[in-house]
């Protein structure tokens, strides 16, 4: 694993130059602990990381301190490793924070590819696929949709989804799929190639867990048995997590359920990277990061494991940092 293999190019390497003539280390941050952020480096070793007094302090609003995605400068000595510092941002993935704040609230950073999963079925809804269209529009990564659990709608069904959402986003890639047939995994690779950052978003039930455990080949996300009546999956507990893949390419993913900024709750979502430089593309990948993005619509109803501009379970940003949530450790100014 390198960090190119991470999303890693020449605007962070100019970027982090300043960082690296004072002696501290780039890694990209794939996993939030809460007040802790898990830092991945460049040669595979993982570390959990606090933000510095200074960084935490130094921010105007939450959207400025790191989020999942981001690159940061790690100041590691033994066993305590401090981010020092947020590189600037090449994409931003975020929303208008829930409630009656007018912050934005930062959902990834540093995404090229955001993947909406939906069905045809009862979670389909033109009004919000506008909303996902429109933060990922702002965002500056390039959205693709997965009409998923083709194999539970009739044909004419999966097409007219399809259709109306070709006719809602012509730049966007419209898929029609079925995790439970393999289709979706199919589909993915396609856009999972060395360094590019994928992020999965959708309501919980349409089969985002599934896509992840068969992009890491194994039952990683955890899964359950969707309601009859509501159309829904059981929500799992919030946790923020990432591991390896073992098969060809080297990759690491990202799911987490309640938190995408260290520190801050956020909507659910999962990324991951791809870090296979020589065998075609087999699992998935998070990178991204331009300027600071506007603050996107607000949004409805709660989603799953993954981030959704409608979710309602995930806790309003106060207009000022909540820094009881997330205040560095003593030793990290």
């Amino acid at each position: 694993m390198t960090l190119a293999d991470l999303g890693w190019n020449p605007f962070f390497e100019d970027a982090f130059a300043p960082h690296k003539k004072a002696g501290l280390v780039p890694a990209r941050l794939l996993r939030d602990n809460n007040l802790t952020c898990g830092a991945l480096l460049g040669d595979g070793d993982e570390f959990d990381a606090v933000i510095s007094g200074k960084l935490y302090h130094d921010a105007v609003t939450d959207a400025e301190l790191p989020a999942v995605g981001d690159w940061v400068a790690l100041d590691i000595k033994g066993d305590e490793c401090v981010i020092r510092a947020r590189l600037p941002r090449r994409t931003c993935l975020s929303r208008k924070a829930p409630g009656r704040s007018t912050e934005e609230q930062v959902i990834a950073a540093n995404v090229d590819v955001v993947t909406v999963v939906t069905d045809a079925g009862p979670d389909f809804s033109e009004r919000r696929m506008e909303r996902y269209f429109a933060i990922i529009g702002r965002s500056g990564a390039k959205a693709v949709v997965l009409v998923n659990k083709s194999d539970l709608f009739s044909a004419a069904e999966n097409k007219a989804a399809a259709n109306t959402l070709r006719a809602l986003a012509p730049d966007a890639d419209i898929h029609i799929t079925s995790a439970e047939q393999g289709r979706s995994l199919k589909v993915l690779r396609q856009y999972l190639k060395k360094g590019v950052t994928v992020a999965l978003i959708g309501s919980s039930g349409v089969g985002k867990s599934s896509i992840v455990n068969q992009l890491l080949g194994d039952e990683y996300q955890w899964t359950d048995e969707v309601n009859e009546v509501t159309g829904k999956a059981a929500t799992p507990p919030p946790h923020a997590n990432s591991c390896s893949s073992p098969p060809v390419a080297s990759s690491s993913i990202t799911p987490v359920s309640a938190r995408s900024t260290c520190g801050r709750t956020k909507p659910r979502f999962a990324i991951a990277s791809q870090t296979s430089p020589t065998s075609p593309p087999s699992a998935a990948s998070t990178t991204a990061n331009t300027a600071q993005t506007p603050a996107a619509p607000s949004a409805p109803p709660s989603p799953k494991a993954v981030s959704t501009p409608h979710d309602s379970k995930a806790s309003s940003n106060s207009t000022t940092k909540s820094k009881n949530s997330a205040a560095p450790a003593p030793n990290a100014a």
